[in-house]
């Protein structure tokens, strides 16, 4: 299964942890470590995300307040569209839809 990042979601990657990293490296590479562990989870089980918008899915941080909104094409390859914060409005990322 072949994992990628859309280009906006990948860049809230990167904000999120540079904001932890202000607040401690430590605090950033937890949050690294458990994003690492949902996207594997995702990949062994894809189809076991929560329902969401526009068919897709979505898997809860156990630690933190983040979501990852993906979509799995053809049994084949997963794209993720978000790393979406709880407080975030539903949606947003939906122009990001291919």
């Amino acid at each position: 299964m072949v994992v990628r990042f859309e280009n906006d979601a990948e860049v809230e990657l990167y904000e999120v942890i540079e904001y932890y990293n202000q607040i401690d490296t430590a605090l950033a590479q937890n949050f690294l470590d458990e994003l690492n562990n949902s996207v594997d989870f995702i990949i062994k089980y894809p189809l076991a995300g929560h329902s969401y918008l526009h068919n897709t899915q979505k898997v809860q941080l156990k630690k933190f307040p983040y979501s990852v909104v993906y979509k799995v094409y053809d049994q084949k390859r997963i794209l993720i569209f978000a790393i979406k914060h709880s407080k975030r409005e539903r949606g947003y990322w939906v122009e990001r839809l291919e």
